[in-house]
């Protein structure tokens, strides 16, 4: 499984797109973008990681370039981060973000080019047991 992290006020107000119908029973196999195209927001609601290193990297890019602009964050929430990026000035780290994610199940997948890919604690603990 490709894991991407996505804006948690964008999720569920992305609207899908729709399938074009014609003669009003035969669905296309094309999808109609306009749903997507008028509900556009801000850039990269949705990120792809290509390796656990690269997640810091992103994450302060998408404060910069999502964040700040996206229509669906509560002004309550843009207060507070705004006061947290002023008063506390400890920064997470490559390294501690890295980290964070291995210990929650996320992995550097190398294959395709990289990506990562998410196995559940249980399940890598059990590969890992495996005499095999």
């Amino acid at each position: 499984i490709r894991v991407g992290l996505r804006c948690v006020f964008c999720a569920l107000t992305q609207p899908r797109p729709a399938l074009i119908y014609f003669d009003g029973n035969k669905k296309s196999p094309f999808l109609d973008p306009q749903p997507i195209i008028d509900n556009f927001n801000a850039p990269m609601s949705t990120f792809y990681p290509k390796s656990l290193h690269e997640i810091y990297r992103l994450v302060c890019t998408w404060q910069r370039v999502h964040f700040n602009k996206c229509k669906n964050v509560p002004p309550s929430v843009k207060a507070m981060y705004n006061n947290l990026k002023t008063n506390d000035k400890t920064r997470g780290k490559t390294k501690y973000w890295a980290s964070s994610a291995s210990d929650i199940g996320l992995m550097n997948d190398n294959r395709s080019g990289g990506f990562i890919t998410y196995i559940p604690k249980t399940a890598s603990k059990q590969q890992t047991d495996s005499p095999n």
